[in-house]
């Protein structure tokens, strides 16, 4: 059998890399990132799931339909898959969503001059949260109250 070797995707995205089937016969992917695909030239595939840097594409019926072996720290989450214009399966990487956080309803403490704002309740910036509420074992129970 013949052993390809690593395909690596160039640094900065852009690139593709066209499969005919799933396996690779062997060989691994590297550097798969924001902007590379992989065009799967004779498979259409409905879901995938990436476990332990394998890649495993799945049909409509849930069968398995190929595997490939990536290099690098992936999620199932990365692998976005689309239809292209052959009706076959392309996988573009999808960046990890990050959490983000937002603080609204916000006000002054008296006295305190007007700081950068990094976080509620906060007395090195002089804000704090505009509902405060008592600790939780003092909430009464059930918190009918609250609603």
């Amino acid at each position: 059998m013949l052993r390809l070797p690593t395909v690596t995707f160039a640094a900065g995205g852009g690139g593709t890399l066209a499969v005919g089937t799933a396996g690779l016969l062997g060989g691994k992917i590297a550097g798969f990132g924001a902007g590379d695909t992989i065009d799967l030239t004779k498979l259409s595939v409905a879901s995938v799931q990436f476990q332990s840097g394998t890649l495993t594409l799945f049909d409509q019926q849930g069968g398995t339909v190929g595997t490939m072996a990536f290099l690098g720290s992936y999620t199932t989450a990365n692998f976005a898959i689309t239809s292209d214009q052959h009706g076959r399966t392309d996988i573009t990487y999808q960046p990890a969503q990050s959490a983000s956080l937002a603080f609204a309803n916000l006000v002054p403490l008296p006295g305190a001059a007007s700081p950068a704002l990094s976080g509620p309740d906060d007395p090195s910036t002089g804000f704090a949260s505009d509902a405060v509420l008592p600790p939780p074992a003092l909430l009464p129970w059930p918190h009918a109250a609250l609603g």
